[in-house]
């Protein structure tokens, strides 16, 4: 029998970003900006990618990585409002087992000239595992907005 354990964990990260609110929004926004930095790192590769970023839409990143490992994202956008917040549930696979379900949400604001970007995310976490995997989200998180930083600086 499968295990049923879910584990629930919530976290907010916020960067203060050197970009303008409408450069940090496009990395969001667009296909060809978040593919800079979403997924993209030495230790896997995209090999399957759909984007359709509008409230009702659904993203997809399937990733291979070196050590033969698959992860796939599989989004669907709730709630955008322009330029200010955009809210979205995704079930993240890793190796064909469903990991987790979370809600995310991405607040975009001005603030001294530069722009703070805030993501709260709470998560449903799968397995005897749920609370290691939910640590490993918030660091992973972190890790994606700290290549969103450098891919506004390109």
């Amino acid at each position: 029998m499968p295990d049923s354990t879910v584990h629930h964990a919530t976290f907010t990260l916020t960067r203060d970003l050197d970009a303008t609110p409408e450069r940090v929004w496009g990395a969001f926004a667009r296909e060809d900006l978040k593919s800079r930095w979403f997924g993209a790192n030495a230790d896997a590769v995209i090999v399957e990618r759909t984007f359709d970023f509008r409230p009702g839409g659904h993203e997809r990143a399937l990733a291979q990585w070196r050590n033969g490992m698959m992860t796939d994202f599989q989004c669907q956008y709730h709630d955008i409002v322009e330029g200010q917040h955009i809210l979205y549930v995704y079930d993240m696979f890793v190796g064909g087992w469903k990991m987790s379900v979370s809600l995310a949400t991405i607040q975009v604001e001005a603030k001294d000239g530069k722009t703070r970007l805030t993501i709260t995310e709470q998560g449903a976490y799968f397995g005897e595992k749920g609370a290691m995997h939910a640590a490993g989200r918030e660091q992973g998180t972190a890790g994606l907005l700290d290549a969103l930083a450098a891919s506004l600086n390109d």
